[in-house]
């Protein structure tokens, strides 16, 4: 997962664009690759960098 990270901020440093419009068509593009459609995360993969921030408000 870190892969698509790092390389949607070095491209969109090279473009010149907002990070998350490129995260954003990277996830996009990425969707439609067959072997990634099958990912799977642990519940907790998700819930523990988002759910704390969320509850206190700093999201």
């Amino acid at each position: 997962m870190g892969a698509p990270l790092l390389l949607g901020q070095v491209v969109s440093r090279r473009l010149r664009t907002a990070p998350p419009t490129v995260l954003l068509s990277l996830g996009a593009v990425l969707g439609f690759v067959p072997a990634l459609r099958e990912a799977r995360l642990p519940p907790e993969a998700v819930l523990l960098p988002f759910l704390p921030p969320c509850r206190t408000g700093r999201a």
